[in-house]
């Protein structure tokens, strides 16, 4: 099952709020994954539970169209990327994190 959490690009792009890029003026910034690093500004915990919300709200609205229990959902927009190393960092992260 596709989850299009970006209704202003189709779903083609990454999900609210996990703009990642230097690319981007208006970027959601980084995840800041270790709080001992970054007590200050933190935010990994959020993000993620941001990410869930998302994908939960997807899964009820479109259970009944599903045929398997796999996720994909689409992070980035195609030719979007100036360091797509930030992004696949984070990706690999949140991977980890929800995991």
């Amino acid at each position: 099952m596709t989850f299009p959490l970006n209704s202003g690009t189709n779903g083609y792009c990454w999900p609210k709020g996990f703009q990642e890029d230097n690319l981007y003026q208006d970027s959601d910034g980084p995840i800041f994954w270790d709080k001992q690093l970054n007590s200050n500004n933190f935010n990994a915990e959020k993000r993620m539970i941001s990410l869930n919300d998302q994908v939960q709200t997807m899964i009820r609205l479109n259970e009944q169209n599903s045929l398997g229990d796999h996720i994909y959902i689409p992070f980035g927009c195609e030719f979007a990327f100036s360091d797509a190393k930030i992004n696949y960092d984070s990706m690999d992260s949140m991977i980890q994190y929800w995991n």
